[in-house]
């Protein structure tokens, strides 16, 4: 509803701000997450890749999109 929308507009307004660009990777995990908790997996598996696919990529970040994926196809 209003909350789910309130939610993406501020993901999307973090991406678009060029001093976020480093945390891309990890706001992508954050939305992907986000989309799960309410039990849209196509949508979360869509933004764990594109937090796999970053320009600038966090070691540490990439496992745990990993895993999540991981899991994901486990379940």
């Amino acid at each position: 509803g209003k909350q789910g929308k309130k939610m993406q507009k501020y993901f999307r307004k973090m991406l678009k701000d060029p001093k976020n660009k480093e945390y891309n990777d990890k706001i992508y995990y954050e939305m992907a997450n986000y989309e799960l908790k309410y039990s849209r997996y196509d949508k979360g598996r869509e933004y764990l890749n594109k937090s796999l696919k970053t320009e600038i990529q966090n070691p540490t970040q990439k496992g745990y999109t990993y895993l999540k994926l991981g899991e994901l196809n486990y379940e």
